[in-house]
């Protein structure tokens, strides 16, 4: 079972920072005991991806550049990349904070679950009263969801939460314009089903 949890959560990521933080994570365990393998196979498997998607990620995005199903630059309305599946480039990310709690009881893998929260810093590129994110088979708990500014005074209210399951995306709309330049922290509970396509 902690086999399947991990590969879940590892699965998909691909970056030096999570590398990192799995790295760091692994060393400040006293003892690893039979979960050596196992965490010395998650480190594997995020070296893996994180060599496919500089490798092979630039050509890729190029080809569908190419074939037109990707633009080639972001628009300043939220809604626009959205036909493509893509986010927006108002935002940018440059911190997250996540928490994940899994619930692994049971004989049957397929009903795994996960609870989670995160808070994620970021920086506005354009102006906008709209922060989209990935939200791939989640359920998010609304009355959790907050924005609030890190450079500036005054407060941010949160008017509402829409889906776009299709797309795999979640909007959180705000009662005033992000200000360009500001810096504002997302915080949000969620949980969700704990699969091996988990992302």
């Amino acid at each position: 079972r902690l086999g399947y949890m991990i590969n879940a959560i590892v699965s998909t990521h691909h970056t030096a920072f999570f590398q990192q933080e799995l790295q760091n994570f692994i060393s400040s365990l006293p003892e690893l005991g039979s979960a050596a393998a196992v965490l010395n196979q998650a480190l594997e498997t995020v070296e893996f991806n994180r060599k496919w998607y500089t490798n092979s990620y630039p050509p890729i995005q190029q080809w569908l550049t190419d074939q037109g199903y990707m633009g080639t630059s972001g628009g300043s309305a939220q809604t626009e990349s959205n036909e493509g599946y893509r986010l927006p480039t108002n935002l940018r990310p440059i911190y997250y904070d996540l928490e994940l709690q899994p619930d692994i009881y049971g004989d049957d893998p397929s009903t795994f679950t996960f609870s989670g929260s995160v808070s994620i810093v970021m920086d506005v590129e354009t102006s906008t009263d709209t922060i989209t994110l990935n939200a791939h088979d989640l359920t998010i708990d609304t009355k959790t969801v907050t924005v609030t500014p890190l450079t500036e005074a005054g407060s941010v209210s949160v008017l509402g939460v829409t889906f776009q399951e299709e797309a795999e995306m979640v909007s959180v709309m705000v009662n005033k314009m992000l200000t360009k330049g500001g810096r504002y922290r997302l915080d949000m509970a969620f949980t969700g089903p704990l699969t091996n396509d988990l992302a």
